[in-house]
């Protein structure tokens, strides 16, 4: 079954369990069991990619609910990112209204630079020190930022790897065993999560939802996520947050750890599926540096 391509957003808050097991069987899992599904899809010329790549791109990314790409020859990641984007059809980068008014962590291109040495307000976008297993969009509606596009221009000296943590497929499981605990999930005051920057803005709702007939997360465990809130309010939460949890560690099938390579990047269903980083370390001569733009669209070709 493949993820609904809908720009519309139809989300049932509080679904019956008979809707969840519907909604499961439209939404893709399994994404980790594919044969090497980190293997990269090659873009020859970021200037003119080709129909065969963004088929590639594009088929990968509804599989697996990510793809990883390489470009062939060097390219600054403004020009990876957009080209890319433009390509698959996701539109302009979005930009949340806080930030246009209170930050400085976006480029006038509307994307963001990731260093260690990056000065700005947000935790995510400067030092070199882990950052937990997230969704995109720390105060935005569950569902709002359907892709996120990251490009490796320079690589660490040493450490950085990126993870993810399948959230579908893990909750395909918790609803295969216990599925009263994973309705928990779906509660309005399931999730509280609180932007990290120089004002405070809070988002409180669901964990998952459906929208249009497809599941969709906002699972975080990095420190914008306040799970505590929903533990006191909401009824076997705290249960499935640690089913969850659990399943997010090295070693677990639905959890992968991967080096991104210079001029290497991921195309991410944010909505479907956590991501993350390791601690690095930066030498004089090799600094990391990551572009990153975040999309309201699927993609498409």
């Amino acid at each position: 079954m493949g993820i609904l391509r809908m720009k519309a957003q139809l989300i049932n808050k509080q679904p019956s369990l008979d809707e969840i097991r519907i909604a499961l069987e439209k939404t893709n899992t399994n994404g980790f069991n594919h044969e090497n599904p980190l293997k990269p899809v090659i873009i020859e010329n970021i200037d003119e990619i080709r129909d065969y790549e963004v088929k590639e791109l594009v088929e990968r990314y509804y599989q697996y609910g990510f793809v990883i790409y390489e470009l062939n020859g060097d390219s600054k990641g403004n020009k990876a990112i957009y080209n890319i984007a433009d390509a698959i059809n996701l539109g302009n980068p979005f930009v949340p209204n806080h930030y246009k008014k209170n930050s400085q962590m976006y480029q006038s291109n509307k994307l963001n630079v990731i260093t260690a040495g990056n000065e700005n307000n947000h935790m995510a976008f400067k030092g070199d020190n882990n950052q937990g297993l997230h969704s995109d969009g720390t105060v935005n509606k569950i569902g709002e930022l359907k892709t996120t596009l990251l490009f490796c221009e320079s690589m660490a000296a040493e450490g950085g790897k990126s993870i993810l943590f399948h959230t579908m497929d893990a909750f395909a499981e918790l609803v295969t065993v216990n599925p009263e605990v994973a309705l928990s999930l779906f509660h309005e005051e399931s999730l509280k999560r609180k932007a990290d920057i120089i004002f405070e803005e809070t988002h409180i709702g669901p964990a998952f939802a459906i929208e249009n007939g497809e599941i969709v997360t906002r699972f975080t465990l990095d420190h914008t996520a306040y799970w505590e809130y929903g533990f006191e309010r909401v009824e076997h939460l705290e249960q499935a947050f640690s089913f969850l949890k659990d399943r997010a560690q090295p070693g677990n099938k639905h959890y992968k750890e991967f080096l991104l390579l210079n001029n290497q990047g991921i195309i991410m269903a944010n909505d479907k599926i956590s991501h993350g980083r390791l601690a690095f370390k930066d030498s004089d001569q090799q600094k990391r540096k990551m572009l990153r733009g975040v999309f309201q669209t699927r993609p498409s070709f």
